[in-house]
């Protein structure tokens, strides 16, 4: 039985009580002290029964808003991934999924796996898919999300799940740029947007990620300089920008907890920073780095030399 629907008979047995109990005292007290008697059970009558009904107006109130939240979530979830599905044209291999209506996580949707009504997981790699993945992919819930090995094409969506810990759409046909809502996914622990056709300048949309830990956006066009709020990534250890268009110097991810370093056939220069001896797995041909104070780490990699402008560092 739900425990709000226990309270309503507890109710009306302390009202009976309550009444059993004033008509007692106005049988057994004496008149002087019959009214003083009654008044007095008449007050905390009401203030017992204040209580009692405050308490269940509460939980009433409380389980109504739960439940509503929960619906609205639902739909929520639910209209997000029937806008996915009609941007990637409806396609066969998602068994289960609805343009209409459906519960995605008690039909279980393929590559769907929820935690109560919370989606958490989109797990939808390799499956051949095409389309678009439109404007918006703005689940709340969402913690890690795969398209990686497909041939979904235009732009990375302007919102991407803002709760996600892993977002990985490797190995498709993305273009233009990352979004700047990237920055706003400070639990982002994982990023893989590599094998695509991602071009220009990067932005400044590093700057809140304190929790990456790995990035790839390796094997795309991008051009330019680094923004500086690569230096904000402080507890990042694997970095992937080889086979891009990137110039300039590297000395904004000099001072990262580097184990993995791939800066390979870019248009990097300047010179090389000193702390990149301390990266275990380095690899940094294919640029223009700066003969000089440096040599043997040029040496030791085995970059193609080529003098350009100094980088001070």
């Amino acid at each position: 039985m739900d425990k709000t629907s226990t309270w309503i008979p507890l109710t009306t047995l302390v009202f009976v009580l309550l009444l059993i109990s004033s008509a007692s005292a106005i049988t057994d007290a004496s008149d002087g002290m019959m009214f003083e008697h009654f008044f007095g059970y008449i007050l905390f009558m009401f203030h017992a029964l204040f209580s009692v009904f405050f308490d269940l107006i509460s939980r009433i109130a409380m389980n109504f808003l739960i439940s509503e939240y929960f619906v609205y979530c639902l739909g929520f979830n639910v209209s997000a991934l029937q806008d996915l599905y009609r941007t990637l044209s409806y396609p066969a291999q998602l068994t289960g999924w609805k343009s209409k209506g459906g519960d995605p996580c008690e039909e279980q949707w393929k590559g769907i796996s929820c935690n109560g009504s919370s989606i958490i997981y989109i797990k939808l790699n390799g499956l051949d898919l095409g389309g678009y993945l439109g404007e918006q992919l703005n689940l709340m819930n969402l913690k890690q999300l795969d398209l990686s090995s497909n041939h979904i094409q235009g732009e990375i969506p302007s919102l991407l799940p803002p709760n996600a810990t892993t977002i990985d759409l490797s190995c498709n046909d993305f273009n233009m740029s990352i979004p700047y809502s990237l920055n706003s996914m400070i639990r982002l622990r994982h990023l893989n947007f590599s094998h695509n056709a991602l071009t220009g300048p990067i932005g400044n949309v590093f700057t809140s990620l304190h929790n990456l830990k790995q990035m790839d956006l390796s094997f795309n066009n991008f051009t330019g300089d680094l923004p500086s709020s690569f230096g904000n990534l402080r507890n990042l250890t694997g970095l992937y920008l080889q086979n891009n268009k990137f110039t300039c110097s590297v000395i904004f991810f000099a001072n990262l907890p580097l184990v993995d370093l791939n800066i390979q056939d870019n248009h990097f220069s300047g010179v090389i920073p000193k702390n990149f001896s301390h990266v275990p797995n380095i690899k940094i041909e294919g640029n223009a780095f700066e003969v000089g104070t440096f040599e043997y780490l040029l040496q030791r990699f085995g970059a193609v030399i080529k003098l350009c402008s100094v980088v001070d560092w």
